[in-house]
């Protein structure tokens, strides 16, 4: 099955949403949500079949009980078995799941780059929830694969030991003058760096793009094993200036010389989502675990965790508060190619960042 390029993350400045299943592969869904496609169901009639089911199977990238305890106390009924994995090691167990007939998740959470494979195989179900009206309707993923519960920005950080004007520009990154200078975590990750270095080729341009790149290899760029090391590179000194999330900077310690730097043309932005898989066992729980925490209620939860929610609500973690005046928020329809043919870009860094 081909995605089209607006369905994982049709986002026009912030991120994207999702939408509801007209019936899961291999048979119509007994559920209460077995309606024509994209259209939400009643939340009352999705809690009535939900609690009939009563369990929840939830693969996720960490230990995500400060969201499932919530939303248990929300829904006492609710029994919660996870499992929590690195992204790739999630995605490849769905996908042997899928192929082998194994009981598999209700829920994963998964970033839209590392998903395209398992929507392909036909592991995800289309599903829109009532919850999501409250999101920018352009925001929503017309397909109704992709569900983002939270974003980060991912803005250039410095050492204010080692500089005082990091560039404006990221394309001056590739400048001889910042050799030996500059962090980033392998790209073939599909995380940060990932989303960073593929972000600009469709502002700029192949040539200039590649230009870009090879300037960065040329610099002795610094493959880090995952973002937050990257970012510790940056606040030992190993490198004056890195690409990282922003969750980073904000939870250091205080008086730590790490601080982010806010570039030309909006800061890009990482969104992780949740997808209902096409063979949950119990799709009727898993839609509302999602629809709760696309709701007001789990959105306060997931920034209380200090995760920026999708919901544009009041809270210190908001966009709002995070952006310095003047700053933007990169158009994340410019990187809709990489949402959609990750495998594309994986191979342009085996190019330059062989593995």
């Amino acid at each position: 099955m081909e995605i089209s390029r607006r369905s994982l993350l049709k986002a026009g400045s912030a991120f994207a949403g999702a939408t509801l299943l007209p019936g899961l592969a291999g048979g119509p869904l007994t559920s209460a949500f077995a309606q024509p496609a994209l259209t939400a169901v009643p939340l009352a009639e999705l809690e009535a079949a939900a609690e009939k089911e009563g369990t929840l199977v939830f693969y996720s990238l960490g230990d995500f009980s400060e969201w499932t305890n919530p939303f248990k106390e929300r829904y006492p009924w609710v029994k919660v078995e996870a499992f929590s994995s690195p992204a790739a090691e999630v995605a490849n167990k769905v996908l042997t799941e899928a192929a082998t007939g194994t009981p598999t998740a209700d829920v994963i959470m998964m970033p839209p780059a590392r998903a395209r494979a398992i929507v392909q195989a036909g592991a995800v179900a289309q599903v829109r929830l009532e919850a999501e009206s409250k999101l920018a309707a352009d925001l929503l993923d017309p397909e109704g694969y992709s569900h983002p519960v939270y974003t980060f920005l991912i803005p250039l950080i410095y050492n204010t030991n080692l500089i005082k004007d990091p560039p404006k520009d990221i394309f001056e990154l590739a400048d001889p003058k910042w050799k030996d200078s500059f962090a980033i975590d392998r790209p073939q990750n599909l995380g940060v760096s990932s989303l960073f270095l593929a972000s600009h080729r469709s502002v700029w341009g192949d040539e200039k793009w590649r230009q870009w790149l090879d300037g960065l290899k040329a610099n002795n760029v610094f493959i880090a094993s995952d973002a937050t090391a990257a970012y510790e590179a940056v606040l030992r000194g190993e490198r004056k200036l890195g690409a990282a999330s922003l969750a980073d900077v904000i939870a250091q310690a205080e008086g730590a010389p790490v601080a982010p730097s806010f570039y030309d043309g909006g800061v890009v932005l990482y969104p992780n989502s949740l997808w209902l898989l096409s063979k949950a066992r119990h799709p009727n729980v898993g839609a509302l675990f999602i629809n709760w925490i696309v709701s007001e209620e789990g959105q306060r939860v997931v920034a209380a965790g200090g995760r920026t929610p999708v919901l544009d609500i009041d809270t210190d973690v908001s966009l709002n508060k995070l952006l310095p005046p003047g700053a933007t928020v990169f158009d994340s329809r410019n990187v809709q190619d990489y949402f959609t043919n990750p495998a594309e870009y994986e191979a342009v860094w085996e190019e330059y960042w062989p593995a």
